[in-house]
């Protein structure tokens, strides 16, 4: 498989799951995909998390 279709393809999954990030991680080193997006995501939620501020 491509690998722009694989990544377009897990993403659009990805996109549809819960918020897990355990989940998520499990995904992505399965499908071997971290797209910049997700990487961020996870960083500024780690960082909302660590102020005190609890996101969905």
């Amino acid at each position: 498989m491509d690998s722009k279709v694989k990544e377009k393809t897990v993403s659009k999954t990805i996109r549809f799951l819960p918020e897990d990030d355990e989940l998520l991680e499990k995904l992505r080193i399965y499908y071997g995909v971290r797209t910049q997006v997700d990487t961020l995501r996870i960083l500024i939620r780690e960082k909302a998390r660590s102020l005190g501020i609890f996101t969905t």
